[in-house]
């Protein structure tokens, strides 16, 4: 699957929140929150700087990433107290809802599944982000797709984890 290169700049731009939040970890003496979002900002700008659906970036982004998430879950959050684990569980679980959400919704824009699915290739119509039916890869809709699910990605995964870590790391 082939990715616009504005997607890209989207993705390697609000990556920049994982050097921040390594930035103030290490700033504030949280040597293992430091590590973990340097080896995800690497990986990230790896993976963003030419997305594709699959490949070796990809599959050691979704590693290093999973192992960041456990790891700040299991080991990290709980040394800022109570309330900041429970804030940060709570946006890891959301974190996960949406990326499934988001995956089931690439996978079935996608890919022809359905025998009855007949998207015409020059269809225009209005895009359905929510729409489980096949896209053909040169229709205009099929970068619309791309997009949405980019910005869906980009909040939950760069945006909304590295807001929480930060406000974690920083009153904590």
């Amino acid at each position: 699957m082939e990715f616009p290169p504005y997607i890209s700049r989207i993705g390697l731009f609000t990556g920049q929140a994982f050097l921040l939040n390594g930035a103030l970890a290490y700033s504030r003496g949280h040597t293992n929150i430091t590590m973990i979002s340097a080896s995800i900002y690497l990986s990230t700008m790896a993976h963003w700087h030419n997305i594709k659906d699959h490949g070796i970036a990809k599959t050691i982004d979704m590693i290093v990433v999973t192992h960041g998430l456990i790891s700040v879950t299991l080991y990290e959050s709980p040394k800022f107290g109570k309330q900041a684990h429970d804030a940060w569980t709570s946006v890891v679980l959301l974190v996960v809802i949406f990326y499934i959400f988001n995956s089931v919704i690439v996978y079935f824009q996608s890919n022809k599944i359905f025998i009855y699915d007949t998207c015409e290739k020059n269809w225009t119509g209005t895009y359905n982000y929510l729409s489980l039916s096949y896209i053909p890869e040169d229709a205009e809709n099929r970068e619309k797709m791309h997009f949405y699910t980019t910005i869906v990605h980009v909040f939950f995964l760069h945006i909304l984890t590295n807001t929480v870590a930060i406000y974690n790391v920083v009153n904590f």
